[in-house]
């Protein structure tokens, strides 16, 4: 009886460890996402005062 309890447990920790890696893996890559599209928007934002300040020297 003691050894099914304990291959229940193993088996549920298992089962439990590879969620929580599942869920870690989505909230680093939903950060990486976030972070590449920050970069992006910055790039964007540095090319526009760039274009502004020429028209501007003009």
């Amino acid at each position: 009886m003691i050894e099914i309890l304990l291959f229940i447990f193993i088996i549920a920790l298992a089962i439990f460890l590879y969620f929580k890696n599942q869920q870690y893996n989505r909230a680093v890559d939903r950060h990486n996402r976030l972070a590449e599209k920050q970069e992006e928007l910055i790039e964007m934002l540095r090319k526009n005062n760039e274009t502004e300040n020429s028209k501007d020297e003009n």
